[in-house]
């Protein structure tokens, strides 16, 4: 009774989703298939956006019902984690600006602002704000996924001073020698103490890849288990999908060996360092940590002298 609320919630959504989409023309199973492809690779490198221009069109009606199905619940999945931003754009008397061409990456995002939302990818970007007859504004963010409604201020037009006057040395009268300028002697941690820090880090990292490559081995498992069940379907245009179902379960696969043989070099590596921080730093070890990977085989070699 639940898979049967749960299938005619996604068919509620994929109507919702795609009635505000463009018209699409037919297209063919293949076409479908691959789009749904696509799309799945495109929001593993973080690529939202052309993620869902990809499940537009594999949500095609003229798509085989499965694969519908299945990219508009990946779409309803993928509008959740989507990041948006709100750019509320100031001139130096503090008045809204509405004519704003802004661009990120280079690419273009918006002709003008009218305070709603706008989608990015996540990541590291540099958006630029642009406004006639004033120089453009540059600045970077940090977006993440599940961040929605972010609010920026941006002003544009106002003059930055980047050097305080106080900052500056003081001109030598004449036949002075000029003043000389010694920074302050920052004391650092002591070698053993950079070296755990180090070490906690590293093995940190190692855990974080561990579970990652375990939840791509959980990944793979499962679409393992449903290729077969496709594979096995009465249906033919259930039975299509099995290659393409398959070849995503290789690829989660090859994911969970390639992280999980780096996260394990890495924890053994943090434990390395961590072991060895209390020797002193003219006698610190010389170590060095190499994984090995490869489809069903993983390991480390460590070699070094103390």
């Amino acid at each position: 009774m639940k898979v049967t609320r749960w299938r005619l919630a996604v068919r509620v959504t994929a109507t919702v989703l795609f009635a505000s989409a463009p018209a699409l023309g037919d297209v063919t199973k293949d076409q479908c298939i691959d789009a749904n492809g696509k799309a799945q690779e495109l929001r593993r490198s973080g690529k939202l956006s052309a993620a869902r221009e990809q499940l537009r069109t594999c949500g095609n009606p003229s798509c085989p019902a499965i694969v519908r199905d299945d990219c508009a619940r990946r779409l309803d999945e993928l509008e959740k984690v989507q990041p948006t931003v709100v750019f509320e754009a100031k001139d130096a008397a503090g008045r809204d600006l509405t004519a704003v061409k802004v661009t990120v990456d280079g690419s273009l995002l918006a002709g003008s602002l009218d305070g709603t939302a706008l989608a990015v990818d996540p990541g590291a970007h540099t958006f630029t704000f642009e406004v006639a007859g004033q120089p453009p504004v540059t600045q970077q963010f940090v977006m993440h996924e599940g961040e929605s409604g972010r609010s920026e201020r941006v002003v544009i037009g106002a003059g930055v001073s980047n050097v305080s006057p106080a900052t500056l040395p003081a001109s030598p009268s004449n036949g002075s020698e000029e003043p000389s300028v010694h920074a302050p002697q920052a004391s650092s941690p002591g070698a053993g103490t950079t070296k755990r820090i180090i070490g906690f880090s590293t093995g940190g990292v190692g855990i974080a890849l561990l579970g990652l490559g375990t939840y791509y081995e959980a990944i793979a498992f499962s679409r393992d288990h449903d290729s077969d069940t496709a594979a096995k379907s009465p249906n033919p245009n259930v039975r299509a999908t099995t290659s393409g179902i398959y070849n995503q379960a290789v690829q989660a696969q090859t994911y969970a060996y390639v992280l999980g043989g780096i996260g394990l070099a890495a924890v053994a590596a943090g434990v390395v360092i961590v072991l060895t921080s209390e020797r002193a730093s003219e006698n610190l070890p010389a170590i060095s940590v190499a994984p090995t990977v490869r489809p069903g085989v993983g390991a480390i070699d460590i070699s070094g002298t103390w």
